[in-house]
């Protein structure tokens, strides 16, 4: 909290991405509960679940493209912008007849948006690096995260609530988003000039020398040369592909599993995104706790085992509550994880490779998320949720094994290095 109320870059930054999030957030929820509404219902909520997935996987090329860009405040303003006018098209779109094809459009505008607030977020990242001091990093980046979360946690339970005030007026937020897009350019354009001060301290990447398969190879050496990151990648590799797949595949199974209803479907989707939500935020903001000394290997453990009693309580599909309870702890688990990350990837990448680096990770990570997804939601619809759940149940076993494993030997590795 101190970085943010002296540092005027750092607090601009955090700013637009927080009335960024306002938006976004309203319109999530309410789109999830408007493909509920189409025809081919299942398969529209499961694709508007999987759509964030799409630019995650693209991170890579995006962060890239972001490395290069020399006047990165500028790109950033008209990014906002840019995507201000897309919501503009969905404002005007989404008041249409509902039909299985409008949806798939709006769908695919989302998705364009999304990949242009990918690189924004990349074109901020190296302006983060020089704007806040090294070792006060981890604390940045984790009021970074509970704040947005935070912001998640509270339009999320407004949007699920508004949209039923307002008679299921779509077009309303679709307008909210891009008036929330519009002001986070404004926000940067008031400060440019003080961002413009730690734009002029980042080497760019060259465009002639440095080809963008030479950037990438860069990046992966960056990642895999530390042991420690490269068992992280593998470990968040399986924990994605069960956990990306977790949300999507609840948001499915609550169109039969009623029993677990709180008051109707739009209420108990938001309840769950939210719950998930404000574990994250306690875990990024409760530093001293029983988690202190774990070390990230571990909390990917346990996320493991949560996710696996996460998968019993939706097989027998009767306690919201006790669902509601593996989900925050979830949550707070991905708390701790996310900024720990964060830091560390800005901590050991220089600012000329920053976005593109993280790109890489995020890519990497997310690699087995689109699999999973497609296993578990493809079996959810085609034949019964139940099932999904058993496998995912069955996996979930396997992945703790496999964390566990992985868990063990790098300490025994380390151990061994300190003897030596």
């Amino acid at each position: 909290m101190n970085e943010y109320l002296k540092n005027i870059k750092y607090r601009t930054l955090l700013n637009s991405d927080l009335i960024d999030s306002i938006g976004n957030s309203l319109y999530d929820i309410v789109f999830v509960i408007y493909a509920s509404t189409v025809p081919n219902k299942s398969l529209a909520v499961s694709l508007a679940s999987m759509a964030t997935i799409v630019p995650a996987l693209l991170s890579v090329i995006i962060g890239v493209w972001a490395d290069r860009a020399s006047k990165k405040v500028n790109y950033m303003i008209l990014t906002r912008l840019s995507q201000a006018l897309l919501f503009m098209a969905i404002t005007f779109l989404i008041g249409l007849n509902k039909s299985f094809g409008l949806f798939l459009v709006l769908l695919l505008i989302n998705i364009i948006s999304d990949i242009l607030g990918n690189f924004g977020n990349g074109l901020s990242l190296p302006l983060l690096q020089h704007s806040v001091a090294e070792k006060d990093l981890n604390s940045a980046m984790g009021l970074y995260t509970a704040s947005n979360t935070t912001i998640q946690v509270v339009f999320q339970a407004i949007g699920a609530t508004l949209i039923v005030g307002f008679n299921y007026n779509y077009p309303l937020f679709g307008l909210i988003n891009a008036v929330t897009f519009g002001l986070a350019g404004l926000i940067i354009f008031a400060h440019r000039q003080q961002l413009q001060v730690a734009e002029s301290q980042i080497k760019i990447l060259n465009n002639d020398n440095t080809g963008s398969n030479s950037s990438l190879r860069n990046s992966f050496n960056l990642l895999t040369r530390k042991k420690r990151l490269l068992i992280i990648i593998i470990l968040a590799v399986c924990i994605n592909f069960l956990g990306a797949a977790m949300i999507p595949l609840i948001n499915v199974s609550l169109l039969k599993y009623k029993a677990l209803y709180f008051l109707n479907y739009g209420y108990t989707v938001a309840g769950i995104n939210i719950l998930f939500s404000v574990g994250t935020i306690l875990g990024a903001l409760f530093v001293n706790d029983f988690f202190k000394k774990s070390s990230i290997e571990s909390l990917l453990s346990y996320c493991s085992l949560s996710l696996l009693l996460l998968a019993i309580v939706l097989i027998r599909h009767t306690s919201f509550w006790l669902l509601a309870i593996i989900i925050l702890i979830t949550g707070y688990l991905a708390g701790k994880i996310n900024p720990r990350l964060s830091a560390l990837i800005m901590t050991i990448v220089p600012d000329t490779q920053l976005a593109s680096t993280n790109g890489l990770f995020q890519m990497l990570v997310l690699i087995g998320a689109p699999i999973g997804q497609v296993l578990f939601l493809g079996i959810a619809n085609g034949f019964s949720p139940l099932y999904s759940w058993i496998l995912f149940s069955i996996l979930a076993v396997v992945l703790v094994i496999i964390t566990s494993f992985f868990k063990v030997k790098l300490k025994r590795s380390i151990s061994l290095s300190v003897d030596e």
